[in-house]
């Protein structure tokens, strides 16, 4: 366990950074893990529950996501490659240069979830919602829009997923509606949709 327990705890990886298969890492309590420039495997269990992990020029690899849990990612457009599945109450935000997914990356929201949008964020990877059972798994932007320049699905066959933000489709972006009960309602507000891509 890694928690603020005596006190602020931040840590900054550039350099290598694995989880063996045996392994667990928790952070919680308001923890902070900065993957600056450096390479994560994680092959065990890496595991955030309201604390933040902020993605910069770093790469995440290796067997499972990193998992948050009413957390905060804190992500980048020019960020590496990477896999984090987010649950709960939790933030997808930017505070980098380039607010958003980067090209390689996977980011699952998945469960009894309510992801919302931090700031404007820029999707260039895949964005995947999948409640995973029978789940409400809300996206809600806010005043926020999510501008799509990859892949944005949502997948699955139980529980619901609402869509509660503004989102302009690309012409680069895919929006693909594979769950059998997506909804688009104003339970957050008016929303705005633009498709200028492809929409399936």
């Amino acid at each position: 366990l890694q928690d603020n327990g005596g006190g602020s705890t931040t840590t900054t990886n550039n350099g290598t950074f694995i989880v063996t298969a045996s392994g667990k890492l928790a952070l919680s309590g308001g923890t902070h893990f900065i993957n600056s420039g450096g390479a994560i495997t994680n092959n065990g269990s890496f595991t955030l529950s309201g604390a933040t992990f902020t993605e910069r020029a770093g790469t995440e690899a290796g067997a499972n996501p990193i998992s948050m849990s009413s957390s905060t990612l804190d992500d980048d457009t020019s960020a590496g490659a990477g896999s984090f599945t987010l649950s709960g109450s939790s933030t997808l935000a930017g505070s980098g240069s380039g607010p958003g997914v980067a090209a390689n990356q996977i980011l699952l929201f998945t469960g009894s979830t309510t992801v919302s949008l931090g700031t404007g964020i820029t999707n260039d990877g895949t964005i995947e919602i999948n409640p995973g059972g029978s789940y409400n798994t809300l996206f809600s932007g806010g005043t926020n829009i999510l501008t799509n320049n990859g892949t944005f699905e949502t997948l699955g066959t139980s529980g619901t997923v609402y869509l509660r933000s503004s989102i302009t489709n690309n012409a680069s972006g895919t929006i693909s509606i594979g769950h059998l009960n997506t909804l688009q309602d104003n339970g957050g507000g008016s929303t705005t949709t633009t498709n200028n891509g492809t929409f399936i």
